[in-house]
């Protein structure tokens, strides 16, 4: 195991599925007016630090997913981000990401006894109600600080300017708080050939103790 230690139950009793079942055993909605492909890598790296925060909630009576489109369409990336990671990378994956990428499961909590109206409705009742919640700028800029010195930022789904913006006011948030740039974390990047190309640059700079990421856009 990587240097994170866990233990391989999936989430939390709390929040556990009703299931694991093959994500090619679910639809998804045809008619999801929700655009997630921007999303989606964000939300693969997330499963992979963190694991599954919830299961897809899915219609029992024809297995159509009404509640994380956007998480079954990161789950089908996995194995693909594995195959572009090195052994030190991949010790560092979360068991449930690797149960999803080994085996094609994903979580699910069955609703059973709705109809394709109410299904639809609590589709977008999802989506919509999300959008509705709102940031305390300040105390999130705490907290990412806090995040930043664990080494998690970058799986928040926060863009570069979003965090420097964020991280940037942390620093005059409270004059009692240290005001030092050790939280920040500052990066290079460098643009390559091709996928080849960028295999060679990432191993040279490894070699040289450098901590490096793959990234494709």
């Amino acid at each position: 195991m990587g240097k994170r230690e866990r233990e391989a139950d999936g989430p939390t009793a709390a929040n556990a599925p009703d299931e694991w079942v093959p994500l090619s055993s679910l639809t998804h909605w045809a008619r999801n007016p929700r655009r997630n492909d921007d999303a989606v890598d964000g939300v693969a790296r997330s499963i992979i630090a963190f694991g599954w925060g919830a299961p897809l909630v899915v219609r029992a009576e024809d297995r159509r997913i009404i509640a994380g489109h956007t998480r079954a369409k990161a789950a089908a990336r996995l194995a693909a981000l594995w195959r572009r990671q090195n052994a030190r990378e991949r010790g560092d994956w979360h068991p449930d990401a690797i149960r999803t990428k080994d085996s094609g499961e994903v979580p699910v909590r069955w609703k059973a006894g709705l109809s394709e109206q109410q299904a639809d409705a609590l589709a977008v009742a999802d989506n919509k109600l999300g959008e509705a919640a709102g940031w305390e700028t300040d105390l999130l800029a705490q907290v990412l600080s806090d995040v930043a010195d664990a080494g998690l930022v970058a799986d928040l789904g926060f863009s570069d300017g979003e965090l420097d913006k964020l991280l940037g006011d942390a620093a005059i948030v409270d004059g009692a708080a240290d005001t030092s740039v050790s939280a920040l974390t500052y990066q290079v990047m460098v643009r390559c050939r091709d996928e080849p190309h960028q295999g060679e640059v990432m191993a040279q700079l490894e070699a040289t103790g450098l901590d490096c990421r793959p990234l494709i856009t």
